[in-house]
């Protein structure tokens, strides 16, 4: 939908809209509110999940590298 549906001017609205709206989200929670949402706009829709990223200025291999080793963690806790 993002890139057949949405004319350019819309997306880049859209993006700088959800960008304004996280920008403004504080510590202590910021980290992990960014990571869960970001995880949500990928999986819409990966061009999207990218735009936002960027805006936020998130490099998403770190958040993917921390992302994977909570994952790893937490299966060592449930195989134990």
């Amino acid at each position: 939908m993002f890139n057949k549906v949405i004319n350019d001017y819309d997306r880049h609205n859209l993006v700088s809209n959800i960008v304004g709206a996280m920008s403004g989200i504080a510590e202590p929670k910021k980290n992990h509110i960014v990571n869960r949402q970001l995880c949500h706009f990928f999986r819409a829709d990966a061009k999207l999940g990218m735009a936002i990223a960027t805006g936020l200025r998130v490099n998403v291999e770190t958040v993917v590298v921390s992302l994977n080793a909570k994952h790893a963690s937490a299966e060592a806790l449930l195989s134990a």
